[in-house]
């Protein structure tokens, strides 16, 4: 469920990336599947009913991450579990920050995981700086 953003926060978030250059603009993201997750519905023919199994869940978590420009793909990174504040510091220290140069804006969601303590200044360190 996607969360509600009031009006007055859209403002703000425009007014904060509206003087960015979009060249110098980064989105970064993060997304994760369950391998065993079943089909919660199906099709058939009409009037003819849908038969299939559901398994309990079996699979495994798989997260991948990853960062946009205007003009390239700047870094992804699949990882075998659910994304932690370790897993984010390690991916913008390696790949993403060598990719970042000066003056990039890296924009990301509120993932708990992206709000790990000492991530900004790291990316501060190529001469990102980061918008949430």
């Amino acid at each position: 469920m996607a969360a509600t953003v009031k009006p007055a926060q859209r403002v703000a978030d425009w007014q904060t990336i509206s003087p960015v250059l979009p060249e110098n603009l980064v989105v970064l993201d993060a997304m994760g599947v369950w391998q065993g997750l079943a089909r919660p519905s199906g099709r058939s023919r009409k009037g003819r009913r849908v038969y299939d199994l559901k398994p309990f869940y079996r699979g495994r978590r798989v997260t991948g991450v990853g960062a946009i420009r205007q003009t390239a793909i700047l870094a992804m990174q699949p990882l075998g579990t659910s994304m932690t504040g370790e897993d984010f510091k390690r991916f913008g220290a390696q790949p993403l920050g060598p990719t970042l140069g000066q003056g990039a804006v890296v924009v990301m969601d509120n993932l708990k995981a992206h709000q790990v303590e000492g991530i900004e200044e790291r990316l501060a360190a190529v001469g990102a700086r980061v918008v949430d």
